[in-house]
């Protein structure tokens, strides 16, 4: 009797695992079997995510910065969602953008081109490198381009991207890890703190609140 019990708890324990492993199976094949690309994190971007960049590995390893390639693929979905009828239908969730040319560095530009999944013809994109993992995007679809509207060249991005700035009396920076900009005086008067804060304000086009920058005086002046 006790044999026949443990054989029919082995039997339940085998069916388990095989159970198990089928189901891990087929979740690995859902999750992981699309292709990946890389530089570019998930499998295919969300509706509204960034592009799927392929054909990309000299591209990637040129532009030196997994943000900076990440930059480049939210600004060619932006292109595509915003000045491309194919995609501004709404009936894609996912872009494709595929490079087709050698990209060309230039010291701190890139050029090259390529093409979106579902809309023929040839996109031309020169990439500009800047600082903090920033770039500047001037993408073309023959005389179609948005070059304004792309988020990597918004003031903000294109700001920190030329940091730091010096000057005599103060220095502005950005603080990556907080996302924040930091002023760092040399003065301990009230007009130069201000006249640096009014130059950070006036390269961005907006005016700032209090979490958004720090503000350091020498500890001699305080």
């Amino acid at each position: 009797m006790r044999n026949r019990q443990s054989g029919i708890a082995r039997e339940f324990v085998i069916v388990g695992l095989f159970l198990s492993l089928a189901i891990l199976f087929l979740l690995g094949t859902f999750v992981f079997g699309r292709p990946q690309e890389i530089g570019t994190g998930d499998k295919f971007s969300p509706k509204d995510g960034p592009a799927l960049i392929t054909n990309s590995t000299t591209l990637y390893n040129q532009m030196g910065d997994a943000d900076r390639f990440k930059a480049l693929a939210i600004d060619l979905s932006y292109f595509a969602r915003t000045a491309l009828n194919t995609y501004k239908e709404g009936r894609y969730n996912d872009i494709t953008f595929t490079v087709d040319s050698d990209s060309v560095l230039d010291g701190e530009t890139i050029a090259f081109s390529g093409s979106f999944g579902e809309e023929k013809g040839t996109v031309d994109v020169v990439v500009t490198l800047k600082n903090y993992g920033k770039i500047t995007s001037d993408i073309r679809k023959n005389a179609v381009e948005i070059n304004a509207q792309l988020p990597s060249n918004s003031k903000r991005n294109q700001l920190i991207g030329i940091l730091p700035i010096t000057q005599e009396l103060y220095a502005i920076d950005y603080l990556e890890s907080l996302d924040k900009f930091s002023i760092q005086m040399y003065s301990k008067q009230k007009s130069d703190q201000n006249k640096a804060l009014n130059q950070l304000e006036s390269s961005l086009g907006v005016a700032l609140k209090k979490d958004q920058y720090s503000l350091t005086v020498p500890i001699s002046d305080l």
